[in-house]
């Protein structure tokens, strides 16, 4: 079984990828790390208290559950946000932070801790927007909902305006394409032995609809940049010494 994380680890670098997959007990969450888990978890408690007539898959829900509960809400209850909507397809589950359907279209919301789109957040999207779609839902639009810096906390749990909405619908199409290859070969590397090569990025790495022009076209908040699947979904230390992988994920 494949991830939205094992599939974006595919396009960064093999060996990671493989590691992940055949030796998750070599990744090391560092304090700082799981810092950036908590707080995502925060937030999250935060967009459900913003949409409050939304329901939660809880995180202990099997996947198979998940998958009987999403499917029941949006046949019954469309218009009324998911929160971890969960679906999968071509062994790739993935869990969407919020969807729903608005004025008859399907509208993928993603939460970031950040405060502006990065490249690799596109990714991600894309994953999740072609594994919704082989599921029966044709995603119309994809919203990045990420922290704005202009947001002033008043007090008493008011977090209204904490979020701002942006649209990378043309960018995520953009990308889908590419998305059957990714999951075709990191299904093909499954099978295989461990990659002798260094853990680390490569031309094979970037995405040839991901560009540093396009993305600050874009969003202009974003510095210019080579995009590197490096930066996708984890960061990676090669202890050469121990000649161990280090996996550190990446959560913001």
């Amino acid at each position: 079984m494949l991830s939205k994380s094992r599939v974006l680890a595919g396009r960064q670098c093999s060996k990671r990828f493989w590691l992940a997959v055949n030796r998750p007990e070599l990744r090391i969450i560092t304090p700082d790390v799981q810092r950036r888990f908590q707080q995502g978890h925060r937030l999250n408690d935060v967009v459900h208290g913003l949409m409050p007539d939304g329901v939660l898959i809880g995180p202990d829900v099997p996947l198979a559950d998940a998958l009987k509960i999403t499917r029941r809400h949006l046949d019954r209850t469309p218009d009324q946000p998911l929160f971890e909507t969960t679906f999968s397809r071509h062994r790739v589950p993935i869990q969407a932070d919020v969807f729903q359907r608005d004025d008859g279209a399907w509208r993928l919301t993603e939460v970031k801790s950040s405060t502006r789109v990065k490249p690799y957040h596109l990714l991600d999207w894309a994953v999740q927007t072609w594994v919704i779609r082989e599921a029966g839902y044709p995603v119309e639009q994809t919203l990045l909902a990420h922290a704005d810096t202009k947001f002033t906390y008043a007090g008493d749990g008011d977090y209204a305006g904490l979020l701002k909405a942006v649209d990378v619908t043309e960018d995520v199409e953009a990308l889908l394409p590419e998305v059957p290859d990714w999951v075709a070969q990191c299904l093909a590397a499954l099978a295989g032995q461990q990659p002798a090569s260094d853990i680390g990025p490569s031309a094979q790495t970037r995405s040839p609809a991901l560009t540093s022009t396009m993305v600050a076209r874009r969003y202009p908040s974003i510095r210019s940049q080579t995009c590197r699947m490096a930066a996708a979904s984890s960061t990676c230390c090669w202890q050469k010494a121990s000649s161990t992988c280090a996996i550190s994920p990446r959560v913001d």
